[in-house]
């Protein structure tokens, strides 16, 4: 078994299978490489595991539910199982520009236990839709809860709630409110 990586990844999966190779195509271009990914599949019944296997990563941790729980459930369990210092989420629809954990290693650098940044919604056709987190095109405006990148402990310490909707939010918005970020 490799080494505690710097990074840890967390995707909980549900019928995602199609968006995997996509995502993982995203984190393969990220300028720090001392990742790991942790996907749990949430109980699809797609090909979701041979999806995975197919990528030929060792940095991949795969885990399956029995049965589908939920993305907060299957958060709390990614999380359970991250090794990395810091623990950046990351949907399994879900890209991420090649500096984002450069960017993290620089917040938590100057002592932010947090890192949030804005957003990008992309349509079906590939257009760009709205930037969610920006009031304009330099300053930021809320922590949209998607690009949060953050110490492991601290995310641990707050724990992600058991419901199907709005666990990142939770998270997020915990964490604004009792650590720098």
């Amino acid at each position: 078994m490799r080494a505690a990586p710097e990074f840890s990844w967390i995707t909980p999966t549900y019928q995602g299978a199609a968006f995997l190779p996509r995502c993982h195509w995203s984190l393969t271009r990220q300028t720090v490489a001392d990742w790991e990914w942790i996907v749990v599949d949430d109980g699809s019944t797609d090909e979701t595991a041979e999806v995975v296997a197919s990528l030929r990563d060792d940095r991949i941790r795969y885990f399956r539910l029995a049965r589908n729980a939920g993305r907060g459930r299957a958060r709390a369990f990614a999380l359970s199982h991250a090794r990395g210092r810091w623990t950046a989420l990351m949907d399994a629809d879900d890209l991420s520009l090649p500096g984002r954990l450069a960017r993290a290693q620089a917040a938590r650098a100057e002592g932010f236990v947090f890192f949030c940044s804005a957003m990008v919604l992309i349509g079906a056709d590939y257009s760009v839709g709205t930037v969610r987190g920006c009031a304009d095109d330099s300053e930021p405006r809320l922590f949209p809860h998607a690009t949060l990148c953050g110490d492991t402990g601290a995310i641990r310490r707050i724990g992600y709630p058991p419901c199907r909707r709005a666990e990142d939010q939770t998270m997020v918005l915990t964490l604004a409110n009792t650590a720098r970020g």
